[in-house]
């Protein structure tokens, strides 16, 4: 395997990634003494907040590919027009980025209207919304499943409904009590999600 100008990886999902469409990062192998990033589309159960961005060229099922090293990187979305300011997320189950998710990347500018790529400056997942489905005490910690714990909210700021993410949804420490069916913000600190009730 020649060595790509980009950050290596194989598609081990069972569909084609599209040029610069979203990638999760499974695991990591070795290819021929080359360290190769394993990766699939977004997943539709498990919330992550690490990706890699694919290049110019579509990944066929089990073939290699070469990421972006960005910090600034050339990203597919689904609809509509992405302008300067936007704020785009990853979708469950969908290599595409759609506007409203929990946030990944700034839009710097609509780079192909016609094929829907935008160029955007990414970073990790710092914050999201969510609504509590259970209770739970002072320094305690909301996980497991969507039904269990918490559901994440995405969507037009103030009409938000649930982002489809169904089980292994990241643990979120609360230091003051918290109600059942109340929302709430969780921000990335000390390498770990905390979460901060919106209301009472």
């Amino acid at each position: 395997m020649a060595e790509p100008e980009g950050i290596a990886f194989r598609n081990d999902g069972a569909s084609t990634i599209p040029a610069y469409g979203l990638c999760r990062v499974t695991g990591a192998t070795t290819v021929l003494t080359q360290p190769v990033l394993t990766v699939d589309r977004p997943s539709v159960s498990a919330f992550a907040r690490h990706y890699l961005v694919n290049g110019p060229e579509s990944v066929a099922p089990n073939g290699y590919g070469a990421a972006q090293f960005g910090p600034v990187f050339k990203i597919v979305y689904d609809t509509g027009t992405a302008a300067y300011g936007d704020s785009y997320g990853a979708v469950p189950g969908s290599h595409v980025m759609t506007k409203g998710y929990p946030s990944d990347c700034f839009v710097i500018a609509n780079w192909d209207a016609t094929n829907r790529i935008m160029e955007a400056y990414w970073d990790s997942i710092k914050t999201f919304i969510g609504k509590t489905t259970t209770s739970g005490g002072a320094g305690s910690t909301l996980s497991g499943t969507a039904t269990s714990s918490y559901k994440i909210y995405a969507g037009t700021l103030g009409s938000e409904s649930d982002a489809g993410w169904t089980s292994n949804m990241p643990p979120v420490r609360f230091r003051a009590a918290v109600s059942s069916d109340k929302w709430f913000r969780a921000t990335w600190v000390n390498n770990g999600w905390e979460g901060e009730t919106l209301e009472c």
